[in-house]
Formats: C-alpha cells, structure tokens, sequence
C-alpha cells in the first residue's frame, strides 16, 4: 500500500499519474473556472487528507480492508464535493464492493 500511495505522491508510475489526472479532473469538472494554481492547491490539500486518514485507519484496523480504504477516500473526496468514483479503486460504481474487486490492481501497485 505505501508503493501506491508513493507512486501517486511522487506522480512516479502510470497509475499514480492516472490516479492524480482523475483527481484533476473531478475538481476542474466541479469547478470549471478554477485556476490551474486553485486546482493544485486543492489536490495537495486532498493528498494530505488522504495521508492523515490513512494513517487513522492503520491505527484504527491494523492494516485496512479495501472497501475501508476506499471509505476514507468517500469522505474526503465528498468533503471537497467530488464523487466516489474519483477513487481510482471504484471508478465506475463509486462502492467499497468495486473496490474490493479491483484491489488486486491498485493495493500492490508499485
């Protein structure tokens, strides 16, 4: 999980730069007139979030379920107004059951 969460801070593999458009693009898609800076501010914001609630969760359940993960992404991408399914996790159905299924490909990835 710490590969995953690197390659996304660091933009260091395709699936964290994919991960970090879909954030871009989630916000942008809420808020059209916003400033590429304004857009940059917010996703570190969220990233810090993320970071802190990560954290919680291990303290909270040792090492945290899929759909667990993909429930702290939900609460912090709905307090900035963007939707479940900007969790890369659950992009089509925005649902911890999404997230399960395709842990395989985002739990691991380097």
């Amino acid at each position: 999980m710490a590969g995953t969460a690197l390659s996304i801070v660091n933009n260091s593999s395709d699936l964290g730069m994919i991960a970090n458009m879909r954030l871009r693009d989630a916000i942008t898609t809420r808020s059209p007139g916003a400033s590429f800076g304004a857009v940059s501010a917010e996703v570190q914001q969220i990233g810090v979030q993320l970071m802190r609630a990560h954290v919680n969760a291990v303290n909270t359940f040792g090492s945290p379920s899929a759909s667990q993960i993909a429930a702290y992404h939900y609460q912090v991408f709905g307090a900035h107004g963007l939707p479940n399914t900007t969790f890369g996790g659950s992009p089509i159905t925005g649902t911890g059951a999404e997230a399960t299924l395709t842990s395989p490909i985002w739990m691991g990835c380097p």
